[in-house]
């Protein structure tokens, strides 16, 4: 399965591109720029497993996440939003069918995949580099790990 997860931001986000255990690229997007590259990677991937074959489709998954929290105010739940929304609007742009785009809440990703889930942010971003260091072997900031944790929650999933 091609997944691109997207731990998205106001400021930089996280994305990252598997097909099955394979990491194909992943990358921190701060710009709309940055944003459009780490799309257009994407469907050109997807375009060329199309060729061997042709059921072969991306899927996308985004963090998703309950309002109200204690931990954020309004203008951090604002930021989120607007975070999600450019990378929305991109893959809208570059014709990715809105049918292939997922959200997944913040607290059933990480309890499917860490089986907790009410852990302080810190705590969480911490395991989440520790996961992807064990699972794939690379070192990244803690938003390309929560994408890649979304990735893995994703195909475990099925969906």
């Amino acid at each position: 399965m091609i997944v691109l997860g997207i731990d998205s931001a106001l400021g930089p986000s996280g994305w990252a591109l598997v097909n099955g255990p394979a990491i194909i690229a992943l990358g921190s997007a701060k710009k709309a720029e940055d944003i459009m590259q780490a799309i257009g990677k994407a469907l050109a991937y997807e375009s060329e497993c199309r060729s061997n074959a042709p059921r072969a489709r991306l899927m996308v998954v985004g963090e998703s996440w309950a309002t109200g929290r204690k931990a954020r105010n309004r203008h951090t739940e604002a930021g989120l939003g607007a975070g999600w929304g450019r990378w929305l609007m991109a893959l809208q742009l570059q014709g990715h069918p809105a049918s292939r785009t997922k959200r997944a809440p913040l607290d059933e990703w990480r309890k499917g995949l860490f089986g907790k889930a009410n852990e302080s942010g810190k705590v969480a971003k911490r395991r989440a580099i520790a996961w992807a260091w064990a699972r794939w072997g690379v070192r990244v900031n803690d938003d390309v790990a929560e994408a890649l944790c979304l990735t893995a929650w994703f195909q475990k999933r099925g969906m």
